[in-house]
């Protein structure tokens, strides 16, 4: 998408090298945040940034947003945690 509108929006057409996001669904991080509020339906599907930034393309960065900050958010900060750490951890 960035390197499509980069000619009418005036960014630069090649920020990352390479960039994937992926989302997923856990039933109980959903169950969990959505009894805390209904509201927080909005903060599913969880996603985790995986990208390369061409300026220094040899480094892998992932990423991902912080929940809500109730216990169930937590629950859900340190699941995606976890899902960074162990890849990082398989990528060395």
């Amino acid at each position: 998408m960035l390197k499509r509108t980069a000619p009418d929006l005036g960014h630069p057409p090649e920020l990352f090298a390479d960039a994937r996001i992926y989302t997923f669904c856990s039933a109980r991080a959903a169950a969990r945040l959505s009894i805390e509020s209904p509201h927080h339906i909005a903060l599913c599907p969880l996603s985790i940034a995986v990208y390369r930034i061409q300026a220094d393309s040899q480094v892998i960065h992932l990423g991902y947003r912080h929940s809500a900050t109730t216990s169930g958010g937590a629950e859900v900060d340190a699941l995606l945690e976890r899902i960074v750490q162990r890849t990082v951890d398989t990528l060395r």
